[in-house]
C-alpha cells in the first residue's frame, strides 16, 4: 500500500509535516475522541486559524508603526511631490 504522504510535492510536504507534528502535541485530547482522524483535523484547523489570526495582528501592528513613521517623515519633507508620494503610501496602509 502506497503512503499518500510520499506523493506530496516537497514544497508542501514541509508544511504538512509541521501541521501533523503540531497536532500531535494534543495527542491526549485526540485519543479521547471517538473519531480520532476528525479530531486531529479539527485541532490542526484550529491551530492554523490561531496562527493566521496572530499573523494578522502582527501585520496590523507593523502597518501602524510604518504609518506613524511615514507621517513623521512627511512632516519633514519639503518637496510637494515627495509629500504626495508618502501621502499615497500612508493612505494605502490605512486602507487595510
Amino acid at each position: 500500500m502506497v503512503n499518500w504522504r510520499e506523493n506530496i510535492k516537497p514544497t508542501l510536504k514541509l508544511y504538512l509535516d509541521k501541521v501533523i507534528k503540531n497536532s500531535a502535541e494534543h495527542k491526549d485530547t485526540i485519543d479521547l475522541a471517538e473519531d480520532k482522524k476528525t479530531a486531529q483535523l479539527w485541532i490542526s484547523l484550529a491551530q492554523l486559524s490561531k496562527e493566521q489570526r496572530e499573523s494578522k495582528i502582527r501585520v496590523k501592528y507593523l502597518e501602524t508603526i510604518l504609518t506613524e513613521l511615514l507621517e513623521e517623515k512627511k512632516k519633514g519633507l519639503r518637496s510637494k511631490k515627495k509629500k504626495e508620494e508618502v501621502g499615497k503610501l500612508i493612505k494605502t496602509l490605512k486602507k487595510f
